[in-house]
């Protein structure tokens, strides 16, 4: 507990407790990106490319379902050489709209421990969830913060 006037305490980072490095992505001049495939569809132009150890990744991003009752999901995926996978823990988030178009911010953290000494790719990637109807991705307004945590526990 702490006592009067003291600051909250707040829980260790998981895997460490300092950050070492910082790297993010944005870029407000590329256009919207639409698929209707039901697998998953790389979203080009807003790689993050490090050499991590433990990462902290936060992932913020709009998307469309294009209409009454389509259903979009987004991923987070690492590529590392020519594996790509689902970055998993929180894993992606499904937006599945039955009844009316959604159009949403969307805002996930993700825990990333990829065991590596080679560069890591994050790269998000989106798919139609209901019965391959189109949606979107608004890319001019993606935005990745990717933190290099320390795992010494530091």
């Amino acid at each position: 507990s702490t006592g009067a006037g003291s600051p909250p305490a707040f829980e260790a980072l998981p895997g460490g407790g300092k950050v070492l490095q910082v790297k993010s992505f944005a870029n407000s001049s590329l256009n919207q990106a639409s698929t209707n495939s039901s697998s998953f569809q790389d979203v080009s132009g807003l790689d993050v490319i490090i050499t991590p150890s433990s990462m902290q990744i936060w992932v913020m991003y709009p998307v469309d379902t294009g209409g009454s009752g389509h259903g979009v999901k987004g991923d987070l995926s690492s590529i590392i050489g020519s594996t790509q996978a689902d970055v998993g823990g929180i894993g992606g988030i499904s937006t599945n709209i039955t009844a009316d178009r959604q159009n949403t911010f969307i805002n996930n953290l993700y825990y990333h421990t990829p065991n590596t000494t080679n560069a890591v790719t994050y790269r998000f990637r989106f798919k139609s969830a209901t019965n391959n109807q189109t949606v979107y991705f608004n890319r001019n307004a993606y935005r990745i913060v990717v933190n290099e945590l320390d795992g010494t526990g530091a």
